[in-house]
């Protein structure tokens, strides 16, 4: 019984040993591979399960036991939740934030029963090694790790109907893993949930040994994406735990050495400093040779053939020296051929000719689809055994491309092209992986700036082409412009002349026969002469507009630098305009100084300018139209402010050039020309004086003019300086 019983320990701690390395050479390769990860985290559990259960077989203390069997279950417990999460990793799939939440809740739930003295287990025996159980803890006990160990089971088994259609190794690895798990989980439920319930714990050691069944399936197909084979991976794992387990051994052995030393006793002096300094630098010593041994076999075990230093050097000096496009491109190829022994290596950059070896704009968009969407981190090299979209297998198998790294850019991490190898006698391992994603994050600012470089040449090449073509067409188009323009002045100013002369006739043979030349007329008559004379200076208005606008843009207009007493002619053109006002409802209210205020400018062209002013107010105003004429610090002020439509932000930055209207005035005065307020704006500053324009969309508006009066020009003339 004590041999039989020594054997279970032993096979028992043998199986922690080699769990322990596997989960060990797993996180060793762990970084870019999230089933080993996952993997790893998953051989935690069991290693304690097994080394607790092994503790209990071993020991006589009833204290050591009930805490040997609170352990064991406590690891069991985590042990379904850590397999759920490694079969989600392991089917490519994603579990929501809460369900993954829920479930390690639910662990620390059945953790806190199993921990709690007498909840779950009542009583444990050491020397006849029984263990007892109260029933409803332990049921909840087995449904949950039935129903977790159940989720996982599902996982896998969805993952394999997935791709039961697939003829290469995932079918198999995903069938392996399936039966594995079953049989396994068969075991392990029989051996430690059922018949410990009914105190028999003969077979309590045998469960662990399903993980037999399990781990190398699942190592295999954690392993395979490295593209490093799993014993390689067990050996990494087991030099490091050897290493620890020298490390502590020498620590001890030193710890040995110096009590024998120091001998037995409390007494301390400085030579027992000395010895106890002199034996931690020993460890110390002992420690990182060990480290440093270690690390050796293991590179010499994973040499994939190549000097990876030597390649990442030979990157960084072709990157410094070498500036043409085609020349950069080569030198790496042949260094990355060089190093790995391949048929061949190509440099594909999406959108650009770079490949020498691959010629083909379909295969392109397969290699852009796998860099960017076909793997989890967009720096993780890809190897054609792990694709498993059937037409880009293909497609890859066709151009004989075994290896892919995505080249990632440095502006916005984007994928903008990859390195693909050819096949090669030798599988590729784990260490190719690597040595590309290095050789790529070195190259990228130089691909990225070799690529940008022949963009910005071509660019520039074309850009001159185009420019020598706009430009051309640019001059023939002005030419033409030019003309037009000269034809539309000359259309302008002769219409214009034309038209006043007639005009002018028409008005004065209206005013004759209202003031009745020719006879006393009707009253009715009379309203339609009022309205025919107004009509006729509202037009002779226009065409002094447009024949001012003539005059500007073909530099003509001369304005006369006379006297003009600017509080008569505005008074004067109110009076002329009282009539339109009443007649459209508007009151307008003057406000002035008592005094004359006099300015230097062209009279005929001011009084156009006073008089458009006050008209477009009573047009676009609604009952108040304010006008103002003051003297302020040496200048004549002249505002007219209205209530009315007012004008948007949008169109005051536009309002004062030629033949634009604000989009709501040509709703309330369809018939305006748009070239009122662009004359205004010349003839004042021409005058010397400055526009004022304020305006608050459907609150009103105020325009009007600032100009030095009179009496400032003079004090400030050359003859009274």
């Amino acid at each position: 019984m004590i041999m039989l019983m020594d054997t279970r320990v032993l096979v028992l701690f043998v199986l922690t040993f080699i769990l322990t390395a596997v989960a060990v050479g797993l996180f060793s390769i762990s970084r870019n591979n999230k089933r080993a990860k996952w993997m790893a985290i998953s051989m935690l559990p069991p290693v304690l399960w097994a080394l607790f259960i092994a503790f209990f077989l071993t020991t006589d203390s009833e204290v050591f036991a009930l805490f040997s069997v609170t352990g064991c279950y406590i690891f069991s417990a985590w042990l379904p939740v850590t397999h759920l999460f490694m079969t989600v990793v392991f089917a490519n799939k994603k579990m929501p934030r809460p369900v993954a939440i829920g479930v390690i809740l639910i662990a620390c739930i059945i953790t806190a029963i199993v921990a709690v003295p007498d909840m779950l287990i009542e009583g444990v025996y050491s020397i006849n090694k029984g263990i007892d159980l109260a029933p409803i803890p332990y049921v909840v006990f087995v449904v949950y790790f039935f129903l977790t160990y159940v989720s996982a089971l599902l996982v896998v088994a969805k993952a394999f109907w997935e791709i039961r259609n697939t003829k290469r190794k995932d079918r198999e690895q995903f069938g392996l893993l399936l039966a594995s798990f079953v049989l396994a989980g068969f075991i392990g439920t029989i051996c430690n949930i059922v018949l410990p319930f009914f105190n028999n714990l003969d077979f309590l050691w045998v469960g662990p040994l399903g993980l037999a069944l399990f781990v190398p399936v699942a190592f295999q197909i954690a392993t395979t994406k490295e593209h490093f084979s799993a014993l390689k991976t067990f050996f990494r794992g087991f030099v490091y735990c050897m290493i620890g387990v020298l490390s502590i051994a020498g620590c001890l052995a030193a710890l040995t050495i110096m009590a024998a030393i120091i001998g037995p006793g409390y007494a301390l002096n400085w030579n027992h400093y000395v010895v106890g300094t002199l034996v931690l630098v020993i460890s110390l010593i002992w420690i990182f040779v060990l480290w440093k041994f270690g690390k050796r076999i293991i590179k010499r075990v994973d040499s994939a053939g190549y000097d990876e230093t030597e390649v990442l050097r030979s990157m960084s000096k072709i990157a410094a020296e070498k500036h043409g496009f085609s020349e950069f491109f080569s030198a790496v190829r042949h260094t990355l051929d060089k190093a790995f022994g391949v048929k061949f290596v190509d440099i594909i950059v999406f959108g650009q000719d770079t490949a020498v070896h691959v010629d083909d704009g379909n295969l392109e968009s397969v290699l852009q689809h796998l860099a960017t969407h076909a793997n989890n981190k967009k720096n993780e090299t890809i190897y054609r055994g792990d694709v498993r979209n059937e037409s880009a297998y293909v497609a890859l198998v066709a151009h004989d491309i075994e290896v892919i790294t995505p080249i990632v850019g440095t502006m916005d991490s984007a994928v903008i092209g990859v390195i693909i190898l050819s096949s090669r006698r030798r599988r590729y391992d784990r260490y190719y992986g690597e040595t590309l994603a290095k050789v790529s994050a070195i190259l990228s600012p130089f691909i990225q700036s070799a690529v940008y470089y022949e963009q910005i040449i071509d660019f520039n090449a074309k850009l001159k082409h185009e420019v020598r073509v706009k430009t051309k067409e640019l001059r023939e188009s002005n030419k033409e412009l030019q003309k037009v323009d000269e034809l539309k002045d000359d259309l302008l100013s002769i219409a214009s002349h034309q038209l006043r002369t007639p005009l002018t006739g028409v008005i004065g043979y209206a005013d004759m026969l209202h003031e009745g030349d020719f006879g006393r007329l009707k009253p009715a008559q009379l309203e339609i002469l009022d309205r025919i004379v107004k009509s006729g200076k509202r037009m002779s208005q226009t065409l002094t507009d447009f024949l001012n606008v003539t005059r500007i843009d073909t530099g003509r207009l001369v304005l006369r630098k006379d006297p003009v007493n600017l509080s008569e002619l505005v008074q004067d053109e109110i009076e002329s305009l009282k009539d339109l006002a009443t007649s459209r409802e508007r009151e307008l209210i003057y406000s002035h100084d008592n005094t004359d205020v006099n300015v230097i400018g062209d009279e005929t062209n001011l009084r156009q300018v006073v008089l458009n002013l006050i008209d477009n107010a009573i047009y676009y105003g609604k009952k108040r139209i304010e006008i103002g004429l003051h003297v302020v610090d040496g200048e004549a002020i002249f505002t007219v402010r209205d209530d009315g439509i007012g004008v948007s932000k949008t169109d005051q930055a536009k309002l004062f050039t030629k033949m634009f209207r604000a989009e709501n005035a040509k709703t309330i005065r369809p018939d305006g020309s748009g070239i009122g307020l662009y004359a205004i704006k010349n003839i004042i500053e021409d005058s010397g004086g400055e526009i004022i324009f304020e305006s608050i969309e459907n609150e009103g508006s105020t325009f009007g003019f600032r100009m030095r009066v009179r009496s400032e020009i003079a004090k400030n003339s050359p003859e009274n300086a």
